[in-house]
This record gives structure tokens, C-alpha cells and sequence, in this order.
């Protein structure tokens, strides 16, 4: 699927409805967007913190869900509904916990409903000064 721009999908997310959680159910590749090498580097940023590979998600139920990795799943993720650190407004937040290492338990993905089978992210650090940066990416129901 062609990437959409970064700053069109950085201004639709004020803009995006508000989820239901039972959207998060189901499997989706995942697709790194930004100009240039940006993809490249988040995928080699991952691999670098301990996911390497990472091509999507997955949720068995809305509540909980893993990153699909090559070969494999890794980091079991807990998701709810939960105000945006971007705008305060609803989202749902996938969370780590404190059951992982870090990088990942300060990590938090915010997703709202693009269209009917694409969710746009926001990957925030949960850290003071961090919290209202969200980098976007997207995550493509393929089941």
C-alpha cells in the first residue's frame, strides 16, 4: 500500500473518531511512513532496542495483543481506551508494562481508526518531555 505523507497523517489525528477497542481485534501488517530513509531507520531502530523484524501486531482480543516479529511474536502488549498524549482526546493505548525492559516499558502506542481496515498510530515515550511526540506509523488489517 503507498505510504501516505507524514504531515497529513500528523494532522489527522486530531480529526480521527474516537475508537472502539473491539477495533484492535485481528492482525495487521504495520508500515513505517515518513520521506526518505525515515522507514528504514525506524525498522533499524527497533531491531538495534530487541524487535527485530517487526512487520505488525496482533490481538487475540481487543485487550491483549503481541508485536509480529521475524520469525515469530514478541512483547505482549495490554490495550485500552485512554486519552491521547497528542490532543487528550480518546485512543486506544497499547502498553507494555512494567514486565518488560526497556526501551519497551516506556513505550506507548496510541491508535485511532484511519479508514475501515487501517489504524493510524502514534508511538510515544512515556517520559517527561517526551510524551507529546508521537511518531506515526500504520497498521493494515490483513485478519
Amino acid at each position: 500500500m503507498a505510504s501516505r505523507p507524514l504531515l497529513a497523517l500528523s494532522r489527522a489525528w486530531p480529526t480521527l473518531p474516537e475508537p472502539e477497542l473491539d477495533a484492535m481485534a485481528g492482525t495487521f501488517d504495520g508500515e513505517f511512513v515518513g520521506p526518505g530513509p525515515v522507514p528504514l531507520l525506524l525498522s533499524a531502530g527497533l531491531a538495534l532496542c530487541g524487535m527485530p523484524g517487526w512487520h505488525g501486531k496482533r490481538f487475540d482480543t481487543p485487550a491483549r495483543g503481541v508485536n509480529r516479529l521475524a520469525p515469530g511474536t514478541g512483547f505482549p502488549m495490554d490495550a485500552t481506551i485512554g486519552p491521547s498524549y497528542a490532543d487528550g482526546r480518546a485512543a486506544i493505548v497499547a502498553t507494555y508494562g512494567d514486565r518488560e525492559r526497556p526501551p519497551f516499558r516506556w513505550l506507548r502506542d496510541e491508535f485511532r481508526p484511519l479508514d475501515d481496515r487501517t489504524l493510524l498510530g502514534l508511538s510515544f515515550v512515556d517520559a517527561p518531555g517526551l510524551r507529546r511526540v508521537g511518531v506515526p506509523f500504520l497498521l493494515h488489517r490483513v485478519g
